[in-house]
This record gives C-alpha cells, sequence and structure tokens, in this order.
C-alpha cells in the first residue's frame, strides 16, 4: 500500500473524527474502516453503503471499489494481510475498534 496513504488512513482512523459502523462501508451515520479510506481519498457517499459512483451495475456495500484499490497500491478490495489469512473487513466487522485496526494497517502496510 502506499506510504502516504497508509498514514493518512492511521491518521484518520485515530483522529475520533468517524463513527465506526458494521457491514456496510457506510450506513448514513458510520463507516467501516474501509469507508474511511474511501473518505481520506476524497470518495462521497450519497446514501447508505453507496458511493457517488457505481462499478458496472453494482452496488457497493462492504468491500473497496477497484478504483480505491489501485489508488490506495492495494492488493485486495477487503484490506487482507497476514499472508492473506485476514482481512480488515473482517476485523472491523468482529469488532476490533479503529484504533486497533489503525495499528493493525500500520503493522502490515506492505502486505495490504
Amino acid at each position: 500500500m502506499k506510504t502516504e496513504i497508509a498514514d493518512k488512513w492511521i491518521a484518520a482512523l485515530r483522529s475520533g473524527e468517524y463513527k465506526q459502523t458494521t457491514g456496510k462501508l457506510y450506513d448514513g451515520k458510520g463507516y467501516c474502516c474501509l469507508g474511511v479510506l474511501c473518505k481520506v481519498l476524497g470518495k462521497e457517499f450519497v446514501d447508505e453503503g453507496t458511493l457517488s459512483w457505481t462499478i458496472g451495475s453494482e452496488r457497493l456495500r462492504s468491500i473497496l471499489p477497484r478504483d480505491v484499490v489501485e489508488d490506495a497500491g492495494m492488493y485486495s478490495s477487503y484490506g487482507c494481510y497476514n499472508s492473506r489469512n485476514s482481512s480488515l473487513t473482517k476485523d472491523n466487522d468482529d469488532g476490533k475498534t479503529f484504533e486497533e485496526i489503525a495499528g493493525i494497517i500500520d503493522e502490515f502496510r506492505d502486505e495490504l
């Protein structure tokens, strides 16, 4: 993952600015950790779980759109790490805090 984007993402997760949610990038009130990355990259959400653009006919809910993955220099839409045995999507939905997830991003940024 691109270092400057990882640094901004970690700072955003630790800022306290974003309320955390599960199951969706954005639920109208809060974001999952991947939704925060979308905001860091300047993507706007227009309603629950949908960014202001789509890829084909797919409505994006809990995975990153391809262009976000590419812009961030990531390998997967789920934020896979640890030799692809773990994912930030699962961590977020299993209850890890943004602070814990920021630590994971910092530790595994080269694998993301």
